[in-house]
């Protein structure tokens, strides 16, 4: 899978942090990217939301075990931790750590994004485009 980071124009492996779960439809650590052939991309949103510049960015290529999200049935898929702290008003959140034996990335396909934005009780508000989540740094390999 050839993908695209924004926000940096080289990799930097020391700053690749551990998934960790963060009370949040997204979790701390990983690797940020969008599918090059994307027609919703990162870029794309940006440019569609006048949300900040995309100049800045490397390529590199995927190879590992992905979980696609490409409807809500797949979303249920994960495993829900309940927020018990408060943090987000009691609700469940979805956890990443669980998939790390059996995933080396996450993919959240444009149908994906459209069918988990706004679902319920579970949902990915805040994924705003086709994404890809690169949760092993073994997995990649840098391309420019």
């Amino acid at each position: 899978m050839n993908l695209r980071h924004y926000g940096s124009w080289v990799y930097d492996e020391g700053l690749f942090e551990p998934i960790r779960d963060i009370h949040w439809t997204k979790p701390g650590g990983g690797l940020w990217t969008s599918p090059l052939d994307s027609e919703h991309s990162w870029e794309r949103w940006c440019l569609a939301e006048n949300f900040s510049e995309c100049d800045t960015y490397f390529d590199l290529t995927f190879e590992g075990r992905v979980f696609t999200i490409d409807s809500l049935c797949d979303l249920e898929k994960f495993q829900w931790i309940r927020d018990t702290q408060k943090k987000i008003h009691g609700m469940e959140y979805p956890s990443f750590e669980a998939l790390l034996p059996d995933y080396d990335a996450v993919h959240l396909t444009v149908q994906g994004e459209i069918d988990t934005r706004f679902s319920r009780p579970h949902n990915l508000y805040g994924w705003d485009c086709e994404s890809v989540l690169v949760m092993n740094k073994e997995c990649i390999w840098i391309t420019s």
